[in-house]
């Protein structure tokens, strides 16, 4: 078991330093009238061993919440770096001197197709809120987050569970600790070597795909965040979008396919929320050829679930999946095992 940020840049956490708010987190809303100071944006990484670039164009959704149920939301965008190689994000959202404000988001807002938020209150004070997603993947080649704190400036550490920040008349800035709401899974294949003497593989379509015939690509999630805790985030709870497709990724296509060796060929990774990784599995379609270059048997399939290397996995973990092509009976190779082998899962 392998965390993404202590292997691949992934667990602790991203750094937002924050200088832009905005407002309207679903396509369907029109931006409020603003007023008030805007906020503006740097973004560094804690605790990372190595760069994962943020791709032009990403935008974090924000929700905005006050003690008096006011709301408000929207989009900070990335515009790429500066002169000075200092990254410079675009926002549209203002706030005003003195006000406290409970902020909480999640990025990239294009992996949802709207959202929405409500505070949870004692009193005046807010404790909490309720984010509801609306057709969040399922599925997805890029990484899914929620902010779980936030702090004013760039200096210091931002704890988990502090969502509050008081506006100033003049300068804003905030800086947003974000973790991981998906968990995901890193694919590698290879062929035995006693095989590779007598057959050769060529891979041309590996998919992700979900078993349950019910689940779609896109759920409703509902999160619930308790302000001032380690671990903000209470709940998450998530009901399928009947009007969304098959929930299915393709990890590779080629349609002459490319050759696999005894070497591990670096196939491609995938995310997924946790809650529904006993339901995946791998569907691969390969061509068979003999040694001298004749196909033997086209566009053979495999399915390979996944319920056990991927038992347990929770947010923010990443887990190596290596699939090696294998006849049934390696000693014993009658014709249909030798042209039609078998991918074991190992890892």
């Amino acid at each position: 078991m392998k965390n993404k940020y202590t292997h691949s840049a992934w667990l602790a956490g991203l750094l937002i330093i924050l200088s832009s708010l905005v407002t309207g987190c679903s396509d369907s809303s029109e931006p409020d009238v603003q007023q008030g100071r805007p906020l503006q944006v740097n973004m560094t990484r804690s605790d990372s061993e190595e760069e994962t670039p943020v791709q032009i164009g990403t935008q974090i959704c924000l929700w905005l919440v006050q003690s008096d149920d006011t709301k408000q939301s929207g989009y900070v965008t990335y515009a790429g770096k500066d002169a000075n190689k200092k990254d410079v994000w675009n926002s549209g959202v203002f706030v005003e001197g003195s006000k406290t404000y409970y902020i909480y988001g999640y990025m990239p807002s294009k992996l949802v197709d709207g959202s929405d938020i409500t505070a949870t209150k004692d009193g005046n004070v807010v404790t909490g809120a309720t984010l509801k997603l609306e057709g969040l993947k399922v599925l997805s080649k890029e990484d899914f987050s929620i902010v779980i704190g936030v702090k004013a400036g760039e200096d210091g550490t931002v704890r988990r569970g502090d969502f509050s920040y008081t506006a100033e008349a003049e300068n804003n800035g905030i800086t947003l600790l974000v973790d991981h709401l998906y968990a995901g899974a890193s694919f590698k294949m290879n062929i035995n070597a006693e095989y590779n003497k007598l057959r050769t593989i060529k891979l041309k379509k590996m998919e992700l795909v979900c078993t349950d015939p019910q689940m779609r690509s896109k759920v409703n999630a509902t999160i619930t965040f308790r302000n001032g805790l380690t671990n903000p985030v209470n709940s998450i709870t998530t009901n399928r979008d009947a009007d969304a497709d098959e929930a299915k990724q393709t990890l590779f296509e080629d349609a002459e396919g490319i050759e696999l060796t005894e070497a591990e060929s670096v196939i491609d990774a995938m995310n997924f929320l946790p809650t529904f990784a006993s339901s995946l599995a791998l569907f691969s379609t390969y061509d068979v050829y003999d040694k001298k270059g004749n196909l033997i048997r086209e566009n053979c399939t495999a399915t390979n679930k996944l319920t056990g290397i991927l038992s347990g996995i929770q947010r923010g973990q990443i887990r190596p999946v290596l699939l090696t092509v294998n006849p049934t009976y390696i000693y014993v190779l009658s014709e249909p095992d030798l042209d039609k082998p078998d991918l074991v899962i190992g890892n």
